[in-house]
């Protein structure tokens, strides 16, 4: 169990929460947890006006911030009963996403004995919430990014607390992020065939479109269809390579800082 983690896993959380931020965008930010709602005092640290109406957050010191995360995060999600990395991803989502899906998370991926293979489940969930959110087109690639970096932090850990050698856990993380660029560039390639295909289509339906005095005919309505369809399709092998493309910058980036 990970019990003595908790101080592995500040920095990262840390880092992907960065300093203070004043975004008028974001719900957070502001005191009554909606846009415009409120007064806009920001996040610091991660820890939002939202959560902590009468704290100053500018002002808020990473310490102060350390001992919030621990009481309001880290025990909530229970993560001194998880493995060495799982910890990490749960801890992440609580932070990222709400304790309750911290703690679903935790409790939909139990059975899941391999820590390894945990820590993927998790991500993989959470790739999946984030992108059916209505703000993926504004923080998509950002959300996307930090889903990468600390399942590739977590995957590190798991490996380290499994007692493997530098060297072996530097060649797995290397090997992750070669598997995820090569899923990137096949996403790529499908994005490219699946979009010609999509353009060949249009380019038919529009030769084939009655003239303003005739009647629609229904196979124009059903080639419409198939551009719009042939479009998602394109906009999913993007999304996908988008995601690859990040696991693989955030396992060579894990791997380079493997001594």
């Amino acid at each position: 169990m990970a019990a003595g983690n908790f101080d592995a896993c500040m920095p990262f959380i840390f880092r992907e929460e960065g300093g203070f931020t004043k975004d008028a965008h974001d719900p957070g930010n502001w005191t009554g947890g909606k846009v415009g709602k409120g007064v806009l005092k920001g996040t610091n640290f991660g820890i939002a006006a939202n959560s902590h109406p009468d704290l100053d957050i500018r002002n808020l010191t990473k310490a102060k911030a350390a001992k919030l995360y621990r009481v309001e995060y880290w025990n909530a999600c229970k993560c001194d009963l998880l493995g060495t990395g799982v910890d990490l991803v749960v801890m992440d989502v609580a932070v990222n996403s709400g304790v309750g899906r911290g703690r679903s998370y935790r409790d939909a991926t139990a059975s899941v004995g391999d820590p390894l293979k945990r820590i993927d489940a998790i991500s993989d969930k959470r790739r999946s919430f984030y992108k059916g959110l209505e703000a993926f087109g504004r923080y998509g690639k950002v959300w996307l990014g930090r889903v990468a970096r600390i399942q590739a932090a977590a995957t590190k850990m798991a490996l380290d607390a499994a007692g493997k050698p530098a060297s072996e856990v530097r060649a797995e993380l290397q090997a992750r992020a070669s598997q995820a660029e090569a899923g990137a560039a096949k996403a790529k390639q499908r994005a490219a065939v699946a979009g010609a295909g999509t353009g060949t289509v249009a380019t038919t339906t529009i030769s084939t479109m009655p003239a303003p005095d005739q009647a629609a005919h229904p196979t124009v309505f059903v080639m419409l269809l198939a551009v719009v369809a042939g479009g998602i399709v394109v906009a999913l092998f993007i999304h996908k390579a988008r995601t690859h493309r990040e696991l693989a910058l955030a396992f060579a980036e894990a791997a380079a800082e493997t001594k």
